[in-house]
């Protein structure tokens, strides 16, 4: 979350964020309304830190686990 609080322009990079998303929905057929956000047309990188990865990588963990316990 804070990643995108300190950035200069937290809509744009929540956007952004949402268009990378949008993009692998469409890769796994998946349905995403397009609609709802605004696509940048010049991406920058955002800085996430090893905390927000780490976060991110047990949030992942316990949605396989219930998804599928085979996997882990």
């Amino acid at each position: 979350m804070y990643r995108f609080k300190n950035y200069k322009d937290p809509i744009y990079a929540i956007n952004g964020y949402l268009s990378e998303i949008l993009e692998e929905a469409k890769r796994r057929n998946y349905y995403f309304d397009s609609n709802k956000i605004y696509v940048p047309k010049v991406r920058e990188i955002i800085t996430v830190t090893a905390g927000q990865i780490n976060f991110e990588y047990r949030h992942f963990l316990k949605k396989l686990k219930k998804r599928n316990r085979k996997k882990i």
